[in-house]
């Protein structure tokens, strides 16, 4: 999938969250590319925006014209509107 918006988390800069255009958030671990450590779902278009607000925290914003909190350290990356 495309990606629209890349951020580095701040307590960890080999982790980083990618904003897709098909509708997901994907976290990788640089060092290890393969598979992402996590696929969020929660958006129904594209995610053209992603922040980290701490290391455990991520915030999306979609062309759904939604804005999600993410907290990362729950094991299902529960989200909150």
């Amino acid at each position: 999938a495309n990606v629209c918006s890349v951020q580095f988390n701040p307590g960890a800069s080999h982790l980083i969250a990618l904003g897709t255009a098909n509708f997901r958030v994907l976290l990788y671990d640089l060092r290890h590319t393969a598979q992402p450590l996590c696929s969020i779902l929660g958006h129904q278009r594209a995610v053209s925006y992603v922040r980290y607000l701490n290391a455990n925290s991520l915030v999306t914003a979609s062309t759904d014209n939604t804005v999600r909190l993410w907290d990362l350290s729950s094991t299902s990356a529960a989200a909150s509107e």
